[in-house]
């Protein structure tokens, strides 16, 4: 049965962030804005395309926490499925247009499929955010959690009294210092141009440090060589140690715990449910190490029944999953472990939930609100929740934390319309700098907030320049404003001359030198003779004064040829290309500023009434007598000019209007900027003096 036999008219697609990498022409020529493509998203595509063409307004309703998962780019995805009328009307409705409109490219440095080294642009920044969000407004119903009045569990608080996710550090002393060194000394190779970017690159320093940070054992046989020079014998107590130690304290607290069943009695089954999310090292069965197995074996070492502790990698199907879903409802599973890929969206096991644990951190804000949306959801029993974050000291673990909260806060605002500014970083993930892999190495606070600090600045010096631009062009479009009023005020004046003589006669009147001619073929006839023996030299002439269409080289040879008392002036133009002329008529009066009416004013405005006949080379096309009727009916305009030109000024002054209400005399950000500018100053005068906290001494 087919989807149109069904009778639908309406479609409500909960999880809509789903069906974002919808294959879109075009997107392959703007690296980073979209993702890859899925047929599930072309398919729902299909179907709202099916629905809207059969003459109904509204056909859907996307709901999702996380419209924008990955890159700004997603947006233009949603508003294509919900509102393709307002990008139509905004000209960006093709996806190419849109991207040119709101996208900016960066070049950086990246490994291809092959493991060669490219030069490749990326799409990383937004502009005109004011702009693109007016239109997102337009259809998007955005509801912060705290905006809902949901009845949720609170976050658990902590020791020190605030309510707020609890960091456990990890130390791993002398080996971590140790593969510090070496990540400063691959680092130096690396920017040093020593190796070669298939042997080592920044991306593989990231995942690197990322592998160390989580669990030395990690490492394969591929990139083992990495460990070179760290003695990680003497490593003995690492993260999934710390994590094993947290999860069964938490256990062990809530293992008693009742809590009622779907029926609302209370289940004989006690205990809690805690979730665990990792994305490195997930379950193997080639008998390697993998964190999943590590956990559990030191979870029933520690007292957790075997069958209380479940992968969500397990279930290999729907009815599976629902199955491993029912079971952490019921309290049969009271640890789940599982991937933000699996276990981040679909799963409702909140009931028993009391705690989440991320072992690692996704670099996405998208990914760490799925998580947490595990737990932090109405029918969850417990009146509060703990959210346990770990993070190996003087790893990568640390700055992504800092960096996503920062890239949710600010995903907030774009959502919620709060954001003031016109440009912004996108939100894909991306590979450490070489100013932030020498900051985390070190461990050093001060010499991280001094990263943390030159990218703030670099952000809103970015801003500040948008800014600058955006009110240059409005000083640009304001001249060009007064320059396009001053030559409508001679146009007008043209105009009143060109009244003057008008004449409304019952049948048209076409005089050659004085002297009327009846019909528009023996007027053809004369003008096509007079046209035949211009000089070559004209059109030489025509073509040296540029390449724009609006460039007027008068002719005055021709015979005086009048229309209803309305002289007619000609001329030759030369072609946008260059390689071909265009033999234009216009009423006298307008022909000695016909080029600068060309360039002021838009087509649109209906004030260029003139004739023109396009050709190529010195020969100009014999006319007929339909050229003197498109004359007749350029005079006839004259009559609706007045009324044009009022449009056109009032268009004019609106503009003007509101070019003057956009301009802001002073940037907002600039007191901001200049106290980061001062603590940078500071923090980078003290790295230089060794007046530091941290023992070690590291010179910028």
């Amino acid at each position: 049965m087919s989807f149109e036999s069904l009778g639908v008219d309406y479609l409500v697609v909960d999880e809509a962030h789903a069906y974002k990498n919808l294959p879109v022409k075009g997107a392959e020529k703007f690296a980073g804005l979209l993702g890859g493509t899925s047929s599930r998203a072309l398919d729902l595509d299909m179907k709202i395309s099916y629905l809207r063409s059969q003459g109904r307004e509204r056909i859907c309703t996307l709901a999702t926490a996380t419209p924008v998962a990955n890159s700004m780019g997603e947006m233009w995805v949603m508003m294509h499925y919900l509102r393709p009328d307002i990008l139509a009307g905004a000209g960006v409705g093709d996806f190419t247009a849109w991207a040119r409109q709101f996208a900016s490219a960066s070049t950086a440095v990246e490994m291809n499929a092959g493991g060669g080294y490219v030069v490749k642009q990326r799409f990383t920044t937004f502009s005109n955010l004011p702009e693109l969000l007016s239109m997102w407004q337009t259809f998007a119903d955005v509801k912060l959690t705290s905006e809902l009045g949901l009845n949720l569990p609170e976050i658990k608080t902590r020791s020190d009294g605030e309510r707020r996710a609890e960091t456990l550090e990890i130390d791993l002393g002398g080996p971590m210092e140790e593969f510090r060194e070496r990540l400063e000394e691959r680092e130096t190779a690396i920017k040093a141009g020593m190796v070669s970017p298939t042997e080592d690159n920044y991306l593989c320093l990231t995942n690197d440090g990322i592998t160390f940070a989580t669990d030395y054992r990690l490492f394969t046989d591929k990139n083992i060589s990495a460990l070179n020079g760290v003695d990680t014998e003497t490593i003995t107590h690492q993260k999934v140690d710390v994590v094993a130690d947290n999860v069964y304290r938490v256990w062990n607290e809530n293992k008693d715990n009742e809590y009622l069943d779907e029926t609302g009695e209370v289940s004989p089954t006690r205990g809690a449910l805690q979730i665990v999310f990792c994305d490195k090292g997930t379950p193997k069965t080639d008998g390697s190490f993998d964190m999943y197995h590590e956990l559990k074996r030191l979870l029933v070492e520690k007292g957790v029944p075997e069958s209380a502790v479940a992968f969500v990698h397990e279930a290999k199907n729907t009815l599976e999953r629902d199955a491993l879903y029912k079971r952490a409802r019921s309290g049969s599973i009271q640890i789940l472990i599982g991937s933000t890929e699996k276990l981040g969206t679909g799963a409702n096991i909140q009931t028993r939930a009391v705690a989440i644990h991320h072992v690692d951190v996704p670099w996405r804000p998208a990914d760490h609100i799925q998580r947490n949306g595990r737990v932090f959801r109405q029918k969850n029993q417990n009146s509060e929740v703990a959210e346990y974050r770990y993070c190996t000291l003087k790893s990568l673990d640390t700055m992504k934390w800092q960096t996503l909260e920062r890239k949710a806060a600010f995903i907030g605002q774009v959502m919620t319309g709060k954001y003031t500014g016109r440009t912004i970083e996108d939100l894909a993930e991306r590979q450490m700098s070489y100013a932030e892999t020498k900051a985390i190495a070190s461990g050093d606070q001060m010499l991280m907030r001094s990263v943390d600090l030159k990218n703030q600045i670099q952000g809103l010096k970015n801003e500040r320049a948008a800014w600058r631009t955006k009110n240059a062009n409005i000083s640009s479009n304001l001249r060009l404003l007064g320059t396009t009023g001053m030559f409508l005020d001679r146009y007008g004046e043209a105009l009143t001359r060109i009244q003057e003589t008008l004449a409304n006669p019952a049948t048209p009147v076409i005089k050659f030198d004085e002297q009327i001619v009846t019909e528009r073929k023996a007027a053809a006839a004369r003008l096509n003779d007079a046209l035949s023996a211009l000089p070559s030299y004209i059109f030489r002439t025509a073509s040296s004064r540029g390449g724009g269409a609006i460039s007027w080289n008068p002719v005055y040879s021709l015979p005086k040829i009048e229309i209803n008392g309305v002289k007619i002036a000609f001329g030759i133009t030369t072609s946008y290309l260059g390689n071909g002329h265009g033999l234009v008529a216009v009423p006298a009066a307008f022909a000695q500023q016909l080029e600068y009416y060309r360039r002021y004013f838009p087509d649109k405005s209906g004030l260029d009434i003139s004739v023109e006949v396009q050709f190529k080379g010195t020969t100009i096309p014999r006319l007929d007598y339909h050229y003197f009727v498109r004359l007749e009916n350029m005079i006839g305009k004259l009559d609706g000019l007045p009324e044009k030109m009022k449009e056109y000024q009032a268009n004019i002054e609106h503009e003007k209007m509101r070019y003057g209400s956009e301009t802001e005399e002073r940037w907002s950000g600039e007191s901001k900027l200049a106290t980061l500018e001062a603590e940078l100053k500071e923090i980078t005068a003290s790295l230089r003096d060794g007046k530091r906290s941290q023992q070690q001494t590291i010179n910028l």
